[in-house]
């Protein structure tokens, strides 16, 4: 079978087209647009979220209320009425259906509601809060902000045998069970409604089948797992090297010294031309890298990171060519980022 008889397509009452892609046996695609284009999200163009799958060995079965596709491991019903769909294990038990029909238009985002069993636990969603790993009872943004939520990840996992991945990076509102006990919804103010649904045994099934999709974790280099000590705010480069000689003098394994804004110029300087702070950190002209504060440093072992800030999304411009190519009126997406305790949605600047 190609790549492109893998994905199986039906219009909706509404005029929308609803896709199923089979990517493994027990995992499924599902995309709702109004119109059949389905243009490839920056996710996927950008590498970030698996693109290329082996065929899958899938039937499928039709009546007048439904269509089900069957693999090995897993089926998906879609109703013909309104296009919600069931998930079911490969003995038919059924893990996850859509409460209500999922929304998807080109000028006011998407939304998707799935039934919550009594007593069902969720977890996942990465740093969203600390206060609890059990996520039901609870609603949250999929959206980076300083010291609240650093990684949040839309991806959600199920005590009763299901996974949830939606592919966007649209801001992303999340209700488990607040609004209405027995629902999880999910909606965004912009993007097209695209996730994964996973079947799996346990939690190592899932989340095994869940980075099949985004990738692989990777061992960080040895100091990475060492302890991170990060100097006051306005402290000078003669300050940091006492903390790194009092660390190696009281014998405290420490790997990684680290500087908050203060050691920009210009406090929390978003450009691209940023500079060490003129005073506390000098740095002679003369001076090479082994002669200054960042080498003595090195010296006693220790690696050095920076707090940087960011305010350019080049990512934005390259949304715009993109859509602007293929799909004239459509929005580019929006990457996230970390910013000093803000929450913005970056747009291009006026010369951009």
């Amino acid at each position: 079978m190609t790549r492109e008889q893998q994905h199986v397509e039906i219009t909706l009452p509404t005029g929308h087209t609803l896709r199923v892609e089979p990517v493994a046996a027990h995992t499924f695609r599902v995309r709702v647009r109004p119109d059949s284009l389905f243009p490839e999200p920056s996710l996927l163009r950008y590498g970030i979220v698996r693109r290329e799958w082996p065929p899958v060995d899938f039937e499928t079965e039709e009546s007048d209320e439904s269509l089900t596709i069957r693999t090995a491991q897993a089926s998906l019903t879609i109703s013909r009425a309104d296009g919600r769909v069931t998930l079911c294990d490969g003995h038919g038990r059924a893990l996850t259906r859509e409460a209500t029909p999922a929304q998807s238009e080109r000028q006011g985002g998407f939304a998707a509601e799935f039934m919550l069993a009594d007593g069902e636990r969720l977890y996942g969603l990465g740093d969203v809060t600390r206060a609890c790993l059990q996520r039901r009872g609870r609603q949250t943004d999929i959206w980076v902000t300083n010291v609240t939520s650093y990684v949040p990840i839309p991806y959600l996992m199920s005590d009763r045998g299901w996974a949830l991945f939606v592919n966007t990076t649209w801001k992303l509102h999340l209700d488990l069970g607040v609004q209405q006990p027995d629902r999880l919804r999910l909606q965004a103010a912009d993007g097209d409604l695209d996730y994964y649904l996973i079947a799996g045994d346990d939690y190592p099934a899932l989340l095994d089948r869940y980075t099949d999709i985004v990738g692989k974790p990777v061992l960080l280099p040895q100091w990475g797992y060492g302890l991170t000590f990060v100097c006051n705010m306005y402290i000078d480069a003669r300050g940091m090297l006492e903390d790194c000689c009092n660390f190696r003098r009281e014998g405290i394994p420490c790997d990684v010294v680290g500087l908050e804004p203060g050691w920009m110029q210009n406090l929390y300087d978003y450009s691209v031309d940023k500079k060490w702070h003129g005073e506390r950190f000098v740095i002679p002209r003369w001076a090479s890298g082994s002669q200054t504060f960042v080498g003595a440093a090195r010296r006693m072992g220790f690696k050095l990171s920076l707090w940087l800030c960011c305010d350019y999304d080049l990512s934005w411009e390259e949304e715009r060519r993109v859509r602007s190519e293929s799909h004239p009126g459509d929005k580019p997406e929006t990457t996230q980022y970390s910013t000093s305790g803000e929450n913005l949605l970056f747009t291009p600047r006026p010369e951009c």
